[in-house]
């Protein structure tokens, strides 16, 4: 701070006209690159440039340097430790009765049945076939109840649905018997 700045505490700063010559002269002295200023400065990137050069340079492992690092598989423990963290901060957002509920669904007992009929109950062929079955199982019926004159019971479409179920789980159990057959018979 200058004489004048303290000599004001803290009021409004008047440069005197002294100061304004001196800065005036300071502003002219002033080169107009950095190596007019320091003539060494050109000395001193010759300098670092050589001893770059002379450092050795680590060199990668393998392969090139843009070469992501392989990681190995991760295990059921980094899976649950995962799973742990993103439950946690899904249901911070959450309301409480969704909160709740959230921590009902995801017990690992829960879950199990879950996997379970997920695997069993739902296969794309049964309810492709069991579909299907209902389609034209219930065309067919609503036209012979109608061109034979007799009531149309609506169970028919759940009793097709369930059977045509049935049919596509029996057709693609068989399909991976024989595939199975098949691929142990080419490696013997």
């Amino acid at each position: 701070m200058s004489n004048e700045q303290l000599d004001n505490h803290g009021a409004e700063f008047h440069p005197s006209p002294e100061s304004e010559v001196v800065q005036q002269q300071n502003i002219e002295a002033k080169p107009d690159t950095i190596e007019t200023a320091a003539p060494g400065v050109e000395e001193i990137r010759e300098t670092i440039d050589k001893v770059e050069d002379t450092m050795p340079r680590p060199e990668p492992e393998s392969g090139t340097e843009n070469e992501a690092t392989i990681l190995p598989p991760p295990n059921d423990h980094l899976k649950s430790q995962t799973l742990n963290l993103t439950l946690r901060k899904t249901r911070q957002q959450l309301s409480k009765p969704a909160m709740a509920f959230s921590k009902v669904i995801h017990q690992p007992q829960v879950d199990v049945i879950s996997d379970v009929t997920g695997k069993t109950i739902a296969r794309p062929s049964g309810l492709l076939f069991g579909g299907l079955f209902a389609l034209l199982g219930s065309l067919l019926y609503l036209y012979s109840s109608y061109h034979y004159h007799f009531t149309y019971k609506y169970i028919a479409f759940s009793l097709f649905f369930v059977g045509g179920f049935i049919i596509g789980l029996l057709i693609e159990f068989l399909g991976k018997v024989f595939k199975r057959n098949k691929t142990e018979h080419k490696a013997q």
